[in-house]
């Protein structure tokens, strides 16, 4: 998948819910404004999941050591 200059993404894989045993691989996207987007069913609902949680989250990490 291609994506704009300035816009970083990352890969998170997460076991699913609703097939046990499997992991489900979604792209988190942040463009050169800061916003972040994920293409998962709870962000498309609900404009928050735990795919942009969890890459917030090891970002503050990096940026705290």
């Amino acid at each position: 998948k291609w994506y704009k200059d300035g816009t970083k993404y990352w890969e998170i894989s997460t076991p699913s819910k609703s097939r046990p045993g499997q992991c489900n691989t979604y792209i988190v996207t942040r463009d050169s404004n800061n916003r972040m987007n994920c293409e998962c069913l709870g962000f498309k609902y609900h404009r928050k999941c735990r795919h942009i949680t969890e890459v917030k989250t090891d970002l503050l990490h990096l940026v705290t050591i």
